[in-house]
């Protein structure tokens, strides 16, 4: 990682002593390395303004997946059910259809699939004019989408409906957050994968079936929340512990600034790395940065041994990502997999990760040594 972190803070240096000096009679623009369709890079002022109701749309996408019945009892249409929305939240309702509509497609090639975003919200700044549009293209369109996808025909649409009714919300977006992917997999006869996705960059697809095969759900039925489902899929995505990535970054961060000699979570065992300042200092850095920029959740479902999860997130005007990998073994978590994409990457468009474990495992081992 050492030789690593030298390039990366060079790659810094250069790319913000070429930076252009913007002309005297234009309002200066911070621009982030985050870019639209049109090759036009998003400044933090623009990001800054839409937060609230960037935050609003995130919400109301949740609420839209919390609102639904079950798919034999939901009888409304899309704008009804919108009209219902509305009725309850008018606010931020108003503020997701205003923001979707004026959504715009994402920019190709930046690598941003994984977090399963429609588009990114036009600039605000600016009159967007008959510029290309997402789809769907409303957030009544969308409501329709999900209602035509609403079914119990099968295992996968029984396990998707039900789902979206318990995915748990998105909570303590930090300052320098954008988006997030989660990826779970939940204890069963076979392993069962769901995923969900939260964005302030633009209006998303919140949660995902995973898999090309699924166990039977059918069988005998039980309530839960209001919500009549068969016992097997209750079982499974019923609320239950507390994710641990809040906590192991908390954690992470005060054991790289000297506050805590070891952690609560288990970690993978593998190679140690031979520790120094510029190491300590590059470490201590990008834990400082993730603390910023992550996000939580509620709780996982009870079911759930094994978590995902990447952070998309700010540091200054560069976009950066952190990767981390927990399995659950007799209710206790370790620690799989750690990896860093550096601020400095992409900069200059380029894409380097960058394995922490062996730098934790070298502070955890001279903890123990005292």
């Amino acid at each position: 990682m050492k030789k690593s972190a030298f390039i990366l803070l060079g790659v810094i240096v250069a790319a913000c002593a070429s930076a252009p000096e913007p002309p005297e009679d234009q309002p200066v623009l911070r621009e982030t390395t985050l870019a639209r369709f049109d090759g036009t890079a998003i400044s933090m002022e623009e990001l800054q303004s839409l937060r609230p109701s960037a935050v609003a749309t995130a919400e109301t996408i949740a609420r839209i997946d919390r609102m639904l019945k079950e798919p034999w009892a939901e009888q409304r249409g899309a704008h009804i059910f919108v009209e219902n929305l509305r009725s309850q939240h008018p606010s931020d309702t108003r503020l997701a259809q205003t923001l979707w509509e004026t959504t715009e497609p994402a920019a190709r090639g930046n690598g941003r699939d994984l977090f399963r975003e429609y588009g990114f919200f036009a600039n605000q700044f600016t009159a967007s004019g008959f510029g290309p549009r997402i789809r769907p293209g409303s957030l009544e369109a969308y409501v329709r989408d999900v209602l035509e996808d609403h079914s119990d025909a099968d295992s996968r649409g029984m396990l998707n409906a039900a789902w979206r009714k318990f995915a748990p919300l998105v909570i303590e977006r930090n300052n320098g957050y954008l988006a997030s992917s989660w990826e779970l997999e939940l204890d069963h006869i076979s392993p069962v994968h769901v995923g969900l996705s939260d964005s302030l960059l633009g209006p998303f697809e919140r949660t995902v079936v995973q898999g090309d095969t699924l166990p039977s759900f059918f069988g005998p039925t039980d309530s839960y929340e209001g919500y009549t489902a068969s016992m097997i899929l209750l079982d499974l995505l019923a609320p239950g512990p507390e994710s641990p990535v809040a906590m192991a970054i908390r954690e992470l961060h005060q054991l790289a600034v000297g506050q805590r000699e070891g952690v609560n979570f288990a970690v993978e065992h593998g190679p140690v790395e031979r520790l120094d300042e510029v190491d300590l200092d590059f470490f201590s850095a990008a834990l400082a940065g993730l603390q910023v920029g992550d996000a939580n959740i509620e709780s996982l479902p009870q079911s759930a041994i094994k978590v995902n999860v990447v952070f998309s997130y700010l540091v200054d005007q560069a976009e950066a990502r952190a990767s981390l990998s927990f399995s659950r073994i007799s209710g206790d978590w370790k620690l799989t997999l750690f990896e860093y994409e550096p601020a400095a990457a992409s900069l200059v468009g380029g894409n380097a990760r960058l394995d922490l474990m062996p730098t934790i495992r070298a502070l955890l081992s001279r903890g123990r040594q005292g």
